[in-house]
């Protein structure tokens, strides 16, 4: 069990590291606001532990100096191997410590917030799993991925209130869903050159720049995603390389504003797009689900040959339900479908 001060772990390649705090609690209060944290573990020079074995790290509350802007580095000091066989957090959480680096074979985050950090995640065949990841605060959160033939799995992550977003670099394929991201300067997501994978039920606001962008070669499908730019919107937000394959599948994808979205290269299949009001999906402005009279409404295709459609929205609520008795059984168009 860590006590309050500063800690660092140089060990033989062949130790396993198990560090247990005691509860990481909350990143926010009862009305949902953004409230600091004392720290259980404080880090003035930056944390190191590095292992080839495994790194547990459970309960714990990570926090950097006032007067210092450290790196946390598990599984190698920053420039040596060797990579950790695993890493494994569960209730952590990493406050201004500006990144931390996670260098494994293998890394797993489950109910882990953070406040004014980066978490990037190395290893060229890496299995990364997340799990109820809570970003918040400044510049600096986010979530990057560098692997040359892993395998990324997202679901139920929160970047709603940083100026962030998840960038996917080299893996082999990457599956997410259950995504908020709150998108200003910085892409909201970002795939790189020929990786592969599904976003679904995705729900992104963009202020200025920002948006999804798909890189070279990638194919990617956005699966009952929802997409809006703001009336301040001064960039394309949607933009998919020539020599990608990029599917958006029964979504939403709306600007607010007059300027061009952009997608030039995206292929849409039974999707909203468009700008301004003459294609607005009407959706409720406090939960996205679409009103009464929307468009998007029993419009979704659900039997695309080739594509699993989720059967759940966003919110955990079933798709394809009846919302009058003479309405289709078919789902809704973006990440919420209007219940009865």
């Amino acid at each position: 069990v860590v006590a309050p001060g500063s800690y660092a772990e140089d060990l033989p390649p062949t130790y396993d590291v198990t560090i247990v705090g005691h509860g990481a609690g909350t990143l926010r209060d009862a009305e949902g606001h953004v409230k600091p944290k004392a720290a259980v573990g404080v880090v003035k020079h930056g944390v190191v532990i590095a292992t080839g074995r495994t790194i547990r790290l459970a309960g714990l509350r990570i926090v950097a100096h006032p007067a210092a802007k450290p790196e946390a580095i598990f599984g190698k000091d920053g420039t040596k191997p060797p990579l950790a066989a695993s890493i494994e957090l569960q209730d952590v959480f990493i406050s201004d410590t500006q990144f931390a680096h996670f260098h494994a074979e293998r890394a797993t985050f489950l109910d882990v917030e953070t406040f004014s950090t980066s978490l990037r995640v190395y290893g060229p065949k890496a299995r990364v799993i997340m799990r109820g990841v809570l970003h918040a605060g400044s510049f600096l959160g986010g979530i990057s991925v560098w692997s040359t033939d892993g395998e990324v799995d997202l679901h139920d992550i929160d970047l709603s209130s940083v100026e962030g977003g998840i960038r996917i670099q080299g893996a082999k394929r990457f599956r997410a869903s259950k995504i908020t991201v709150d998108s200003g300067y910085y892409q909201g997501f970002s795939v790189g050159k020929g990786v592969r994978g599904t976003i679904t039920n995705l729900l992104m606001h963009t202020h200025a720049a920002g948006g999804i962008a798909i890189g070279d070669e990638a194919e990617v499908d956005l699966i009952h995603v929802t997409l809006l730019g703001s009336k301040w919107q001064d960039n394309a937000f949607l933009t998919c390389s020539p020599t990608s394959k990029t599917r958006v599948i029964n979504s939403i994808v709306w600007s607010a504003g007059t300027y061009d979205i952009g997608a030039d290269d995206c292929t849409f299949i039974n999707s909203i797009y468009g700008k301004g009001s003459e294609s607005d999906p009407r959706l409720d402005k406090e939960t996205y689900v679409p009103s009464l009279g929307s468009a998007a409404i029993d419009a979704a295709d659900d039997a695309i040959p080739g594509v699993t459609l989720p059967a759940l929205d966003f919110a955990g609520n079933p798709r394809r339900v009846m919302l009058f008795a003479d309405s289709p059984s078919r789902g809704d168009l973006g990440a919420f479908e209007r219940q009865p």
